[in-house]
């Protein structure tokens, strides 16, 4: 409980329960997903419509690349704290890797708020390389769910 404690402590009074989208009831709104590799364009899933239309959406990821993931959300209404993201990759329908990356306490705002992972790396080799089925969550500490989605990524020798 600490950590919601120093979330108040950061967030004024007056905007722990603004309203910036009155006809959205949610509190925190999950806009994209990107997958940053230095050097290539962002590879960007939009979240903010129907997310089950992105398990048929794959894209192509070089083995061995180091790369971050990039979360562009909104908080509206009240502070959301202990937001975390939650990524479990399966191969063949077997969990292969499960990573938990804490974004932190929010308050509201009227713009986008945005989380770098740290750098990761792509699965090597010609035994890793296949289709990656890729679950992600986005809770809070309280573990509401405010969005879950899966894709696909297609991990190559090369990018094409």
């Amino acid at each position: 409980m600490a950590e919601a404690d120093d979330c108040v402590s950061v967030v004024n009074a007056e905007t722990s329960s603004a309203v910036f989208w009155p006809e959205d009831p949610r509190t925190v709104m999950v806009q994209s997903m990107s997958f940053v590799v230095e050097g290539r364009e962002d590879y960007t899933f939009d979240l903010t419509g129907d997310v089950s239309s992105l398990e048929d959406q794959s894209f192509i990821m070089k083995e061995g690349t180091a790369y971050n993931i990039r979360i562009n959300f909104c908080v509206q209404r009240e502070i959301a704290s202990g937001l975390r993201l939650r990524i479990t990759t399966a191969r063949k329908g077997i969990n292969v890797d499960k990573q938990s990356y804490m974004v932190g306490c929010y308050g509201p705002k009227g713009e986008v708020q945005t989380y770098l992972t740290p750098v990761a790396e792509a699965p090597s080799g010609m035994i890793a390389r296949g289709s990656y089925k890729m679950t992600c969550s986005f809770l809070d500490d309280d573990k509401k769910m405010h969005l879950r989605w899966s894709f696909r990524m297609d991990v190559k020798k090369d990018w094409e």
